[in-house]
């Protein structure tokens, strides 16, 4: 950066420098931070009701990690393939959400379509971040509720929650040791349930995760909202970071080095 873009900036809040860097991302480096503002904003807070959907980062699925998964009456999961990534695992990646996740889509530019749906079956959704940082969607996806995989959903779950799960479609927890508990659990499922039912249920589990819901959103920057969702603080603290990265300048930063 030449030395008069160091003077601006280093007079420049925090907050203004951020916003400043994310224009440059999302005109010149579309990383997936990028692709993940878009996803939050225009699908996330756009298109949901903050009462009934709440988003989840990262969740595990067998050997993959979701990049981002909404819930409401369904689950809806959402892979980043930028042109920073590759897609050499990509089959594996959506193989495993299908086995946890009604509708499963990818988001990528338009550039990697036809890289990305080579490795895709055709009911996998396929949405492009435009250039203009909209987003298009190339295909739908198809519903996969009915041929989720129990013992998928069983395993992303935590100890508690598969036991409510259990309690909740069996109407009891096996009475076994701890070593015995998940494998009881998904023999009980597997007997009393259809994979949807324990999909439907696994969905109203998740969403009391300490997951965020539209109202947490509602006064974030949209260049701070992807570091907010990673960070892992409660959506409670972001209006007081936000305020410190207002009041504090570049400068400020560079001084207590």
């Amino acid at each position: 950066m030449a030395r008069s873009e160091f003077a601006l900036l280093d007079t420049s809040s925090l907050l203004d420098t951020a916003r400043h860097v994310f224009d440059l991302l999302k005109s010149d480096y579309r990383t997936d931070y990028v692709f993940r503002a878009a996803i939050a904003k225009k699908i996330f807070l756009g298109r949901h009701s903050p009462s009934t959907t709440a988003l989840l980062p990262e969740l595990r699925v067998w050997r993959s990690r979701v990049d981002l998964l909404m819930l409401n009456g369904t689950s809806t999961a959402y892979e980043i393939k930028s042109g920073f990534d590759t897609t050499r695992r990509l089959a594996a990646q959506v193989a495993d959400y299908l086995k946890m996740f009604d509708r499963v889509y990818v988001v990528t530019e338009e550039r990697l379509v036809g890289a990305v749906s080579k490795e895709l079956p055709d009911s996998i959704g396929i949405i492009v971040l435009t250039p203009d940082y909209t987003l298009r969607s190339v295909r739908g996806c198809v519903p996969n509720a009915e041929r989720v995989d129990i013992a998928a959903i069983a395993d992303a779950l935590r100890k508690e929650e598969l036991c409510e799960l259990t309690r909740r479609i069996c109407g009891r927890v096996p009475e076994v040791p701890s070593s015995r508990l998940f494998d009881d659990c998904l023999e009980a499922l597997r007997r009393d349930a259809r994979p949807k039912d324990v999909h439907d249920e696994a969905v109203k589990i998740l969403k009391r995760r300490a997951v965020l819901g539209s109202e947490a959103f509602r006064d974030v920057e949209e260049a701070l909202v992807p570091a907010f969702i990673e960070s892992g603080l409660h959506h409670s603290e972001w209006p007081t970071l936000t305020g410190i990265l207002r009041r504090l300048t570049v400068g400020n930063l560079l001084g207590g080095l």
